[in-house]
Parts: C-alpha cells; sequence; structure tokens
C-alpha cells in the first residue's frame, strides 16, 4: 500500500523538468521564443519540453497541435489597442482533445496546476479542447478587451 506522502504526490500530477522553466523564462524574459510546446512524457514521469520556436504566427502554434495528445504552451501574444499602443502577453494554452487517451488526459489535467505555478509570468490562461477554442480572435479579445491586431 503507497504512503500518504506517495499518494499524494501522484494526486498533485508529474514534476516538470527544469529545462521547462528556462524554456518559459527565455520567452518571457529574453523573448527568445514566439511559443513553447511542452507535455507530459510518454512514461508519464515528467513535464518536458517538445518544441521552443524563434519565430512564427499563432496559426503556426495551432497547426502544432496534435489532433489525439494533449500538450502544455505558453505564446507571446502581441497586439495593438485601438489606440495604437502595441501589447504582449504570456498566455498558457491547455490543450486536451476530447480525443485524447483517458488516462494521459488524467495525468494531463492533475499536473497543469504544478506547472503553471512552476512558470512564474503567466498573464492568461487558455483551455482548450477543440480547434475551434484556439480563435486567434476570440483570444485576443479576453485577454485584450478590445485590442486590434
Amino acid at each position: 500500500m503507497p504512503s500518504f506522502t506517495e499518494a499524494s504526490s501522484k494526486a498533485s500530477g508529474v514534476p516538470v523538468d527544469e529545462k521547462c522553466v528556462c524554456a518559459f523564462e527565455d520567452l518571457k524574459s529574453r523573448h527568445k521564443f514566439k511559443y513553447v510546446i511542452l507535455r507530459v512524457s510518454d512514461d508519464n514521469k515528467k513535464i518536458i519540453t517538445e518544441a521552443t520556436v524563434e519565430t512564427g504566427s499563432w496559426e503556426d502554434y495551432c497547426k502544432n497541435m496534435p489532433a489525439d495528445e494533449c500538450r502544455y504552451g505558453v505564446y507571446d501574444f502581441n497586439y495593438v489597442l485601438p489606440d495604437g499602443g502595441a501589447r504582449n502577453k504570456v498566455v498558457f494554452i491547455a490543450w486536451a482533445p476530447d480525443t485524447a487517451n483517458v488516462k494521459k488526459k488524467m495525468v494531463f489535467s492533475s499536473s497543469k496546476d504544478a506547472l503553471i505555478k512552476k512558470l512564474n509570468g503567466i498573464q492568461h490562461i487558455v483551455q482548450a479542447s477543440d480547434k475551434d477554442e484556439l480563435d486567434y480572435e476570440e483570444i485576443k479579445d479576453k485577454i485584450s478587451k478590445g485590442g486590434t491586431n
């Protein structure tokens, strides 16, 4: 029978590889990446960095979301306010398509909060289960409260 400590550590998800935090810091502070894609490792033992992309559009990011697997993403979202002021927000995306394996979705969702806590500086969180929920204009409206582009 597992000890209380073992049971509670499993309940809180899998640990975050330090390389994920480094990639996030490079995106947030140094703007080295446009987006970072993270995932639970194949052995379900940790969250790892799958990709770091230096340039790319929201459309490029969305194309990297698999149809049947969960992913976490962090995107450096740029937009312009109606008065012409340029802004950017660090957006965390939890991608969990309906077609993903149920067990993997459970590990994914139980690990999400711990990951978000490690990635200090996330300004908005988007939860999506199909491509329609990744609509650029809707997300821009939510994070910008009226920004253009």
